[in-house]
């Protein structure tokens, strides 16, 4: 029964009380995806700021923020943004209307030729 305690409390702190953290400013706009594939069981807190067009993500656990991603679309539609490294690329898009979201992960070569690694798939919903 104790350990029925410790996870509920612990839940509902993940749920509610640390995402309050993140959203600090009337502009910021929490999203939380959690991923739908079979072998991956993750979720994401994304902070949303609409003044400035950008989403960084942010981890409960950690102290700094991912990083931070200016947003390359957004309408009524859809929201697109984009993780770019030299040796990678993801790119996130997120359906408004089913708050579904693909991501797409690809490798860079030395040659700049683009191959797919993986692709997952995340339900969300905005806070």
């Amino acid at each position: 029964m104790r350990k029925i305690k410790t996870i509920l409390m612990i839940s509902l702190l993940y749920f509610f009380a640390i995402p309050t953290i993140y959203a600090n400013d009337e502009s910021d706009i929490l999203l939380t995806c959690t991923s739908i594939n079979k072998d991956l069981n993750e979720t994401d807190i994304w902070l949303l700021n609409i003044e400035n067009q950008t989403i960084e993500r942010s981890d409960p656990f950690l102290d700094d923020a991912l990083g931070q991603f200016q947003i390359i679309k957004s309408d009524d539609k859809s929201l697109i943004w984009e993780q770019t490294t030299p040796e990678n690329r993801s790119t996130y898009v997120l359906d408004k209307n089913t708050l579904r979201q693909s991501v797409t992960f690809l490798s860079i070569n030395e040659h700049n030729k683009m191959t797919l690694k993986n692709r997952s798939f995340s339900s969300c919903f905005f806070e």
